[in-house]
């Protein structure tokens, strides 16, 4: 399925999809030519934001300060990042 998103994504110019971005840092892990250009983005987007715990799985109720401040940080760095009119887009799941 992703992968069909992601091929379909790739038609338009106007999309980037990048890997390997700390959404909390965005200014030292988004790729350099972006950061340098000022580019800004209409829509940043963060599929499922949450910690993880030692054995891999997303962190729970004990871990609920750690997902606050994760999400805070990350829209914290996302509003520099952003046109005047962009948006943050967050897809959470829940139980």
């Amino acid at each position: 399925m992703i992968d069909q998103t992601l091929e379909e994504l790739r038609k338009y110019k106007q999309v980037r999809v990048e890997y390997e971005v700390d959404a909390t840092n965005l200014s030292q892990t988004l790729p350099s030519d972006i950061v340098e250009s000022g580019v800004r983005f209409n829509r940043i987007i963060w599929n499922f934001p949450c910690t993880a715990e030692r054995n891999g799985q997303d962190g729970q109720n004990n871990e609920m300060d750690q997902n606050k401040s994760l999400v805070k940080k990350f829209v914290e760095n996302c509003t520099k990042h952003l046109t005047t009119d962009g948006e943050i887009h967050m897809i959470h799941k829940t139980k």
